[in-house]
């Protein structure tokens, strides 16, 4: 696990928004897996968001990232993992709930990549919820799209906008996607504005999310079971066959369904088809 160039954005944009970096939690000791040209690109392009001098940040996937937090504000860095073999400081196997020692302790928790590796991802994310204080942040970082094999899980962005909601205590302040392929293109995300449709992408390269999310209130955790969106609008409306979607989409995808399987793949990837159907829900932020 480590901070890469585009985690380490998001983490600089996040500081510049005002999030406190005062108590921080790592989830997994996180690594330097940024070079100093990486360094020099950042502050160039981030300009007052990246006014922390960290050309002598120490970098590489052996050098651990408690220097870069401290740069940023943190006045105690902590790391959590299941064993000491990275030399983590609290030690607990996030498929099992926190002790409460720990609730209400930390500004805030970087999950740089340590969720989809968890089976029991709902403890995990209770756990998460409960250690952060009310005005704390949680930030994470992971695989979504064409990760298959990397970890348990490749994670969706209907899952963050489920579990970071106000019956949660928590609101999510910002989702990013971006595509690992040197392009680096990153996107924000939104939820559909019609409730019934998915909140979906489709890509051929690696992809990653980035959350932000912010706790309220220290409130009961899934007392309410989250549901995936486009399904409770979907039981809210059983029987009512006036909320079909837009006839221009429906036509399209009928016609393409006619198509050799081949062919039909074919026209997806190349022309970007069902993307284009989705800017409501992604724009192209760099």
């Amino acid at each position: 696990m480590g901070l890469n160039i585009n985690s380490l954005t998001f983490l600089l944009r996040a500081r510049a928004r005002g999030v406190s970096f005062g108590h921080v939690l790592m989830i997994g000791r996180q690594s330097m897996a940024v070079t100093a040209g990486d360094i020099r690109r950042l502050m160039k392009r981030e300009g007052p968001a990246a006014h922390l001098d960290l050309r002598g940040l120490a970098l590489g996937p052996d050098v651990y990232a408690e220097q870069f937090f401290e740069l940023c504000g943190a006045a105690t860095v902590e790391s959590m993992d299941k064993t000491d073999y990275e030399g983590a400081t609290v030690l607990h196997d996030l498929n099992v709930p926190v002790p409460e020692t720990l609730f209400n302790k930390y500004d805030l928790i970087v999950d740089g990549g340590s969720l989809e590796h968890i089976f029991n991802v709902p403890v995990a994310l209770r756990s998460y919820m409960k250690m952060l204080k009310v005005g704390g942040h949680y930030v994470c970082s992971t695989a979504t799209n064409n990760y298959a094999g990397h970890g348990f899980y490749q994670l969706s962005p209907e899952l963050f906008f489920a579990v970071f909601a106000p019956e949660n205590g928590f609101t999510l302040i910002d989702a990013c996607l971006y595509e690992e392929n040197g392009k680096n293109r990153w996107y924000r995300l939104s939820p559909p504005v019609d409730a019934r449709r998915r909140l979906t992408f489709q890509n051929s390269v690696p992809a990653h999310l980035l959350i932000l999310a912010k706790k309220l209130a220290d409130t009961a955790v899934f007392e309410t079971i989250p549901q995936q969106r486009m399904y409770d609008a979907a039981w809210a409306t059983a029987g009512d066959r006036r909320t079909g979607r837009g006839g221009l989409r429906r036509m399209l995808f009928g016609w393409l369904g006619y198509l050799p399987p081949r062919v039909f793949w074919w026209v997806l990837n190349t022309w970007n088809v069902r993307n284009r159907f989705r800017k409501d829900m992604f724009t192209r932020v760099s």
